[in-house]
């Protein structure tokens, strides 16, 4: 159980609501990357508040496991998750700009730390906002920051490093509104990969949130969890309340 709540940080709709499926289609033309990355910025959900509901399945390959989620979103203040089993909360994860907080009911434990255990688990580095931008369908690292170089692949535009590094990203953004279908960070001397999916989104209002998220990560165990969200709202008032049960033992993580 440990694991399972660990690993659903790396994550990490009522309204108007409709699903797109993100089929490949045929590009019209080359863009640059400026334009990729000022069109897909463009595209990014404008919120105070989000409330998450729905399911998630961890693969290992030896255990799988389903649970159901909630999730509450202060955008770039708070990511608050409820994992429930059969309906009942078995374990709170609280992350902030500055912190990582989990605790689990069954056993009675808890974390009180930072994110590098999720950075050396997945093969990449890890801060609140880039598990904001992965529950959000936003590239999960800042592509202005980097050099990239654009070519076309079957239908998408393809963003990636211009420059040899230990850690190489790729990034696959649809033609027609700029989305991202697919990410790929690849860790080269240690033998580390993660790709992250995005197969379908939905139209809340005005935004475009995911409707399912696919991660996959490579390394000594191959593991895939699979997200779908089945209800979301915008811009409600949440509650955002967290405290760990006094009687929880701290989790050694090293």
């Amino acid at each position: 159980m440990r694991r399972f709540g660990l690993l659903l940080l790396v994550l990490s709709v009522v309204g108007c609501k409709s699903t797109a499926d993100l089929t490949t289609k045929n590009t019209v033309e080359d863009k640059t990357v400026v334009e990729i990355i000022n069109a897909h910025n463009d595209n990014i959900a404008n919120f105070s508040t989000s409330f998450i509901r729905g399911t998630a399945n961890y693969n290992d390959g030896k255990q799988s496991q389903n649970v159901g989620l909630d999730i509450r979103i202060k955008k770039d203040e708070i990511i608050l998750i409820n994992i429930k089993v059969i309906g009942l909360s078995m374990a709170k994860i609280q992350l902030t700009p500055t912190s990582v907080q989990f605790y689990e009911k069954l056993n009675s434990r808890f974390y009180d730390g930072d994110f590098d255990f999720l950075s050396n688990w997945l093969g990449t580095d890890l801060d609140f906002y880039k598990v904001q931008n992965l529950l959000l369908g936003k590239a999960i690292n800042s592509l202005e920051k980097e050099r990239m170089k654009v070519t076309l692949e079957e239908g998408l535009h393809k963003l990636e490093h211009s420059n040899n590094r230990e850690i190489t990203e790729t990034y696959y953004f649809e033609d027609n509104d700029f989305m991202l279908r697919k990410e790929e960070l690849n860790q080269k001397n240690e033998n580390r990969s993660v790709i992250i999916s995005y197969p379908t989104y939905q139209k809340i209002g005005e935004s475009m949130l995911p409707s399912e998220i696919h991660i996959e990560a490579k390394s000594v165990k191959n593991v895939q969890l699979k997200i779908r969200y089945d209800k979301v709202s915008l811009d409600e008032d949440l509650n955002f309340s967290f405290s760990i049960p006094s009687n929880s033992k701290n989790i050694i993580t090293n």
